[in-house]
């Protein structure tokens, strides 16, 4: 059985072959470290803030950090130039924006008091809240002053007095300075604890809210302040002229303070009254107010009759004005009526109320010729029936009038007393003096018949109780 060779690779093309691939995978390794801060940028998850900054002092993409209070929280991904301003991208955490507030505030800072690398410091500010904006204007923005641009503005004189100043306060950190600075820190042990124990005070009764909380309702208060300059300004205006008012009227001020004391005493007992007041009306309400949606409804209805009662209420001014008289004169009668109402009282009051109540509340029972009658109702709905049925009776009428008919009234035989009546006195006295023959209406007087002055002797003696 024959095998068959396979072709062998020379040694010295294989070694060639490792060597490439050793060269690239250095070559990318070193690309990737001098490019690992842009990775690791590019890796980095979160949310992306500009900022615009007047210069970006220092700052340098894939290396500046973004800190929220001296914290790391993001990079600096991109600096360009936009305009007039430098326009600052950063990569923060998630959950930054969500505790920047409304109003964020951003800061170049560095790392060191003497410089060094430098950061974006990122400060909330505004309401409460998550920042939504994406974009921090530069009006909210700062860079740092560095101290020799500082020393170049000043003028020669006020680096000579600031060199003077150090040299000074040399000179007070002398001996004397140096021991006082000894006793300071002797003494300051004891004086710890207190000021701990006011540090621990001022701290609240919530510790990690208390301060925060103060914080930014301070900042809040400075926003509005400053939002409305002017108004602030007008308030203390119209406070030092309140104030000036109150100087002028001290003395009555002083009498008002002096008379308050009594007020109030007043006032507590008018207040105790009222109370009492308000709980019965408390419990009056109660019971009203079904009747006081009722109202409302009949309210509603009578809006259109009231609006048409406007002219007859009108007319009614003129209507009182002429009856004003009449109310006048009805002062004496309303007081007559009293007297006579006042009469009512005592027995027949009590007859009405012991004998005729009961009578008519009682069922009817006829007496004398009427015994034999008798009704189930009482007798004030028999009395009702009786007067109904005269009624109808009355409303029957033929050619000879009405079945029934009355005529109520005062005539001349009214008056009862006298032997005759008014009417027969009348036609005696005039049928005396002008008819030939007396009339035969006289009632029969003893003594016999006469002549008209013998008839007219007899009525007179009649009438005075005599005769002759």
């Amino acid at each position: 059985m024959s095998t068959r060779r396979k072709p062998s690779v020379p040694l010295h093309l294989s070694s060639a072959r490792i060597g490439v691939v050793i060269l690239v995978v250095t070559l990318l390794v070193s690309v990737a470290l001098f490019n690992k801060d842009r990775i690791n940028s590019m890796l980095l998850g979160g949310d992306k803030v500009e900022v615009h900054f007047d210069r970006a002092y220092k700052l340098r993409a894939h290396v500046s950090q973004v800190k929220v209070a001296f914290v790391v929280v993001g990079k600096v991904v991109a600096v360009r130039s936009e305009g007039d301003d430098a326009v600052v991208e950063l990569k923060v955490e998630s959950d930054v924006l969500e505790s920047l507030g409304s109003e964020p505030s951003a800061t170049i800072r560095p790392t060191t008091l003497l410089g060094g690398s430098y950061f974006v410091d990122l400060q909330p500010g505004g309401d409460p809240g998550a920042f939504t904006a994406g974009s921090i204007p530069v009006e909210r923005t700062a860079v740092p002053v560095e101290l020799d641009k500082v020393a170049r503005a000043l003028q020669p004189n006020a680096r000579a007095g600031l060199q003077g100043t150090v040299r000074n306060l040399d000179e007070a950190l002398d001996e004397e300075g140096e021991r006082a600075l000894r006793d300071l820190v002797d003494a300051a042990p004891a004086a710890l604890d207190p000021a701990a124990e006011v540090l621990d005070a001022a701290q609240g009764l919530h510790p990690n809210r208390d301060l925060t909380d103060l914080t930014s309702g301070m900042e809040n208060l400075g926003r509005v302040l400053s939002r409305k300059d002017g108004q602030l300004d007008q308030i203390l205006t119209d406070l030092q002229s309140a104030s000036g008012v109150l100087d002028n009227r001290s003395s009555d001020v002083a009498t008002a303070v002096d008379t308050l004391p009594d007020a109030l005493d007043s006032t507590r007992t008018g207040l105790a009254d009222l109370s009492g007041s308000l709980d019965t009306l408390r419990d009056v309400s109660a019971d009203t107010r079904p009747l006081v949606r009722q109202l409302d409804k009949t309210l509603g209805v009578a809006g259109p009759v009231v609006k048409d009662a406007r002219p007859l209420v009108a007319d009614l001014r003129s209507l009182m004005s002429d009856a004003r008289p009449v109310v006048n004169a009805l002062v004496p009668t309303s007081e007559s009526a009293d007297a006579v109402l006042t009469d009512l009282e005592g027995k027949v009051l009590d007859r009405v109320d012991k004998d005729v109540m009961p009578w008519l509340h009682a069922k009817y029972v006829g007496k004398g010729p009427y015994q034999r009658t008798s009704g189930a109702k009482p007798t004030y709905q028999e009395l009702a029936y009786m007067f109904a049925t005269l009624d109808r009776a009355s409303g029957q009428v033929d050619k000879n009038g009405h079945a029934v008919g009355f005529q109520p009234g005062i005539g001349s035989g009214s008056v009862g007393g006298i032997p005759i009546s008014l009417e027969q006195m009348f036609k005696i006295l005039t049928e005396a003096f002008y008819l030939p023959q007396p009339v035969d209406t006289l009632p029969p007087v003893s003594g016999g018949g006469g002549t008209p002055s013998n008839t007219l002797d007899n009525l007179l003696s009649g009438l005075l109780g005599g005769g002759r």
